[in-house]
Formats: structure tokens, C-alpha cells, sequence
């Protein structure tokens, strides 16, 4: 069942509820449906609670990073693949060189999940440890702009840095790392809930993407509800999404 209808479930059993209650349940439940994805899905679209890659899917945003940007995303590892490198999502204008933007998980490295940002050699360079890799288990980070990492609302890494002018042109991939404009450390299977970038130098929400279906063709991807776009498949095979 998707989670547009759990959602009308919940108003046809809150509706059916007798009292002064009824009012504030129905409400409750009815603000629940408006709020989820942030409330502003084109009525084209379905909105679904997670997408999910295979290893061979990923998106490719209009979203060029920069040393303000903060992501907070909320994703699930699914397993660990053969493959020794994938990354949620990133930008590395270097060609594996600084200056970088991303989350890996680097399976080699004593299965580690890392959160890495510099714009020059001898720049801001945080890893997060072993936390919040777990398979099958869901968790929220909060990662960029220079600050501490966040995963699930704990510190997993504290960095100072100062601000540094770099050149970033290239687009921030999700479920891959943009190299130069081509997709690399693929294979992961990672759940995606949501996935939001904002800017800490002056709180702007520049990116808020929710999974959700375009209902002419159950094509699923991530709409974002700031700038109006669909993002789809990139890679080959199909999302996976609830049923």
C-alpha cells in the first residue's frame, strides 16, 4: 500500500470516529497527508515514502555544491555489496582528488560509512567511523557547510575549518559520485526517504526532494518540491518503491 493510501485510511478511520475528538483526529490526519513531502506534490505525482536503488540506478540533480551546502538526508543501507566503494550521493570535481563532496561507504577500510568534504589539499576532511551504517536500519545525517557531522541527532565527527573560495561547477549526484561528470561508486543499495540541501549562510532550503511516482507511467524518482523538477533514473533497471 502506498502512503498516499495508508494515509486516506487513516482520514476513513479518524472520520469514523465519534465526539469532540473527531474534529482534532481528522485534522491531525488530514495535516499529516498535506504535510508529507513537505505538501506540494503536482497532483501528476504519487508520493511514496522511500526509493530504492539496486546498484545500478542513480539521479543526477541540477544542484552544484558549494562549501554552504548542508545535507540532510534520511537513508537506509540495505546490504553490502561486492563492490569495494558506493556512495549516497557526491560531487568530486578532482577526479578523485580535492576538491570533494560526498558520502562513501568503503567497504576495505574496515567497513567504514565516511563523510568527506575539502575544497583544496589541506582543507576540512571529516569521517564519520563506523557509525550509522547498519544494515537495514534507518538513520538521518546531517552533513556540509563546514560543520560537525550529525547521525541520528549525535555528533559522529567535529571539524573546524575555515572558509575557503574553490570552483565547483559540476552537479551533485545521488546514489553515485559525479567524477567529472560521469558516474562512479555505484552498486550500493541504499533507501532513500528524503533528501534536502540547505544553505548556512543564509538558511535557504535549495533542494527538497521526496520519493513519489508520476502516475501516467509509475515512473518513480525524487520531486523537488523547491524548484518544480523530477528527477529519474539515470543508471538502468528501475527504482525499487513500496507496494
Amino acid at each position: 500500500m502506498s502512503i498516499s493510501s495508508k494515509i486516506e485510511s487513516l482520514i476513513t478511520a479518524a472520520n469514523s470516529v465519534t465526539g469532540e475528538s473527531r474534529t482534532d483526529l481528522t485534522s491531525a490526519v488530514q495535516d499529516l497527508k498535506d504535510g508529507y513531502g513537505g505538501g506540494g506534490l503536482p497532483s501528476e505525482y504519487e508520493a511514496v515514502e522511500y526509493i530504492e536503488s539496486t546498484g545500478t540506478q542513480y539521479i543526477i540533480t541540477d544542484y552544484v555544491p558549494n562549501i554552504y551546502s548542508n545535507v540532510n538526508v534520511k537513508y537506509r543501507l540495505r546490504e553490502i555489496p561486492s563492490v569495494d566503494y558506493f556512495d549516497l550521493f557526491g560531487v568530486n570535481v578532482g577526479g578523485l582528488q580535492p576538491p570533494a563532496f560526498y558520502m562513501t561507504f568503503e567497504k576495505p577500510d574496515s567497513n567504514r560509512l565516511k563523510f568527506r568534504q575539502y575544497w583544496t589539499n589541506n582543507n576540512c576532511y571529516i569521517q564519520s567511523g563506523d557509525t550509522g551504517y547498519s544494515i537495514n536500519e534507518d538513520h538521518i545525517a546531517s552533513f556540509g557547510g563546514m560543520k560537525n557531522v550529525f547521525v541520528d541527532g549525535a555528533v559522529a565527527r567535529n571539524e573546524n575549518s575555515n572558509f575557503l573560495s574553490f570552483t565547483n561547477s559540476q552537479k551533485l549526484f545521488i546514489f553515485a559520485l559525479n567524477v567529472n561528470n560521469t558516474a562512479m561508486h555505484t552498486g550500493g543499495r541504499w533507501r532513500v526517504y528524503y533528501f534536502k540541501v540547505i544553505n548556512i549562510a543564509n538558511g535557504n532550503l535549495e533542494l527538497n526532494l521526496v520519493p513519489c511516482k508520476r502516475k501516467a507511467d509509475d515512473e518513480a524518482g525524487l520531486y523537488d518540491l523547491v524548484n518544480g523538477v523530477f528527477y529519474t533514473n539515470q543508471g538502468t533497471g528501475d527504482f525499487v518503491v513500496p507496494t
